[in-house]
């Protein structure tokens, strides 16, 4: 990895706004440019010709795209030889632009590389930490709300770095309801106008200790309890 990486979750990557010159800085002051992620693939992105383009990926606190132009075909390449859901790490440049007046980020990856769920939990765990020092060292004078949502994205990543998968989990009893509920904020965190697609949330829910099978009961209880609803094209979509 090159030298002046910073890990950061997906869900601060969120929080990055354009400053007067064009860089891209965090509310804490610190400009971020590379960058070091680790998350799941949910979806690989392909032009007409079915050649991969880029990729989604989601950690622990939401979803970050990267995209592969000419000059990243070894990195597309990569990409294509692995499955969706898989655990990776990229490493790669930040980039935005503004659409719909809406600043969208995503990465320019100089390296895609697939690892392993405890690979994944070691980067979380480091993340963490140096989220939490980066905060204490900020040479700006931030907003407050920003260190109470940042904290909280830290909580939520080494939730899952440190909790079992759930594989089986039975019909009743609040097992099965809080299960539920985590699923149900995934969703509401991932959907676009149309929903989410399934094939999309169960990976991102993998990623964060819940198996498929324990999933897929879930929506079922929650397809009867009319909390979600399924329009075509494999979406699931909250009521």
């Amino acid at each position: 990895m090159s030298k002046g990486a910073m890990n950061i979750f997906a869900g601060e990557l969120l929080l990055l706004r354009q400053n007067s010159e064009g860089c891209l800085i965090l509310p804490s002051g610190n400009p971020v440019e590379n960058v070091y992620v680790c998350g799941v693939i949910t979806e690989l992105q392909k032009n007409q010709k079915g050649q991969v383009t880029g990729a989604r990926v989601a950690d622990p606190t939401g979803v970050f795209r990267i995209y592969c132009g000419k000059d990243r075909a070894y990195c597309a390449e990569d990409l294509f030889s692995m499955k969706v859901p898989s655990f990776v790490s990229v490493y790669g440049e930040i980039s935005a632009k503004v659409k719909g007046g809406v600043l969208e980020k995503e990465i320019i990856p100089e390296s895609v590389c697939e690892i392993t769920r405890e690979e994944r939990d070691l980067w979380i765990r480091g993340t963490a930490l140096a989220t939490i020092k980066r905060l204490e060292r900020s040479f700006v004078v931030y907003d407050e709300s920003y260190g109470i949502e940042t904290l909280g994205i830290v909580e939520k990543a080494l939730s899952v770095a440190e909790s079992k998968e759930i594989s089986d989990i039975s019909s009743e009893g609040d097992n099965l309801d809080d299960i539920c509920d985590r699923i149900m904020s995934f969703i509401a965190e991932i959907s676009t106008k149309k929903g989410v697609l399934l094939d999309e949330l169960y990976p991102v829910c993998e990623s964060r200790g819940i198996k498929t099978e324990a999933v897929k009961k879930c929506l079922e209880k929650l397809l009867e309890d009319g909390e979600l609803y399924l329009p075509s094209g494999g979406y699931v979509k909250i009521l």
